[in-house]
């Protein structure tokens, strides 16, 4: 839900099971299973429904086809007259990993590529251990990314998102 938001995806599937409860309390009535009798409407009223169901309908795949878009594999995708060049996300966790393996504070580096406005982001998700001076990690993951700016030649928007570690701990018997 990176374009959407949330209240609004509530109330459209909310809206949508209160047109499916109507309908199938329309079809029950007909069929003899003890409910009140609802008053059958006439054709135009029929076609009605049909077309707000139609509606519904593709309103509602349309809604379903458009979401999950913005997460990218490839952050950088240059052409020249050479040949092409695309950077993955996932070396650019390596490249970051490795730049912060002297950290004794940081246990894991992942990455993930998003496409905002028509621009490329770095989703950076450091792992550090529990108790770690989170001042001391979010300076070394900015050097980090300088030197990656640097590599790349171009800077990338980052966001950082720096959780903790669980610690393992040893049960003595």
């Amino acid at each position: 839900m990176t374009r959407s938001n949330r209240i609004l995806n509530r109330v459209i599937l909310a809206v949508l099971g209160l047109v499916l409860i109507a309908a199938a309390a329309y079809v029950a009535g007909g069929s003899g299973l003890g409910l009140p009798n609802i008053p059958k409407p006439s054709v135009g009223v029929l076609w009605a429904i049909v077309g707000g169901a139609v509606v519904v309908i593709v309103l509602s795949l349309i809604w379903i086809l458009s979401r999950g878009r913005g997460r990218i594999r490839h952050l950088i995708e240059a052409e020249s007259a050479d040949g092409s060049v695309t950077i993955d996300a996932l070396l650019v966790a390596d490249l970051v990993g490795d730049a912060l393996a002297d950290q004794p504070d940081v246990v894991a580096v992942s990455s993930t590529g998003f496409r905002m406005r028509r621009r490329s982001v770095l989703s950076l998700r450091v792992t550090a251990r529990r108790g770690a001076d989170l001042a001391r990690v979010i300076r070394a993951v900015d050097t980090a990314v300088e030197q990656l700016d640097g590599v790349l030649e171009q800077q990338l928007p980052v966001l950082l998102h720096v959780t903790g570690a669980v610690r393992a701990t040893r049960q003595v018997r």
